[in-house]
């Protein structure tokens, strides 16, 4: 969980789901969330924004444009933070899973996490499930660490 702040408001915090992606990399998935952009921008590759509900938004007294801080234990234990603007609003439709999560760049995730080039889990949409079992495979030989799949 990450706890978004505005910036010159301590009081008025949420904690919320962070997902983390790449922009540019993974348009088959994002178009979806490019869609449900309600008003401001999509996030773009390198910047260092979020996206966030109108709902959220108005809990914690920020609009487009303002620069808000997230914060999350790192990697060592200890608090990391970075600043991000609001870029945009989204809505999937989704009233219960929206209110709930912020759309971040993968990079800034890793930075706040101290985590950079790493992941912690990863989202592969397949034609044919069929190939899920090989597909699976594939990557845990791929990869040194020790995956875990679904």
């Amino acid at each position: 969980m990450f706890d978004l702040n505005a910036n010159e408001k301590d009081d008025l915090s949420i904690d919320l789901l962070g997902i983390a992606i790449q922009p540019e990399d993974e348009m088959r998935i994002v178009e979806r969330l490019r869609n449900s952009v309600r008003k401001g921008s999509f996030l773009k590759e390198g910047e260092e924004g979020v996206l966030i509900t109108e709902d959220t938004a108005k809990q914690i007294e920020a609009e487009l444009g303002d620069k808000l801080i997230i914060l999350a234990p790192t990697s060592y234990g200890y608090l990391g933070a970075i600043e991000v603007e609001l870029v945009g609003f989204f809505d999937t439709g989704l009233i219960t899973q929206d209110n709930s999560m912020m759309i971040v760049a993968l990079e800034s995730a890793q930075r706040l996490l101290d985590m950079e080039g790493q992941i912690t889990g990863m989202v592969i949409m397949l034609e044919d499930n069929e190939e899920s079992e090989r597909i699976a495979e594939s990557i845990i030989n791929q990869y040194p660490t020790e995956f875990r799949y679904f």
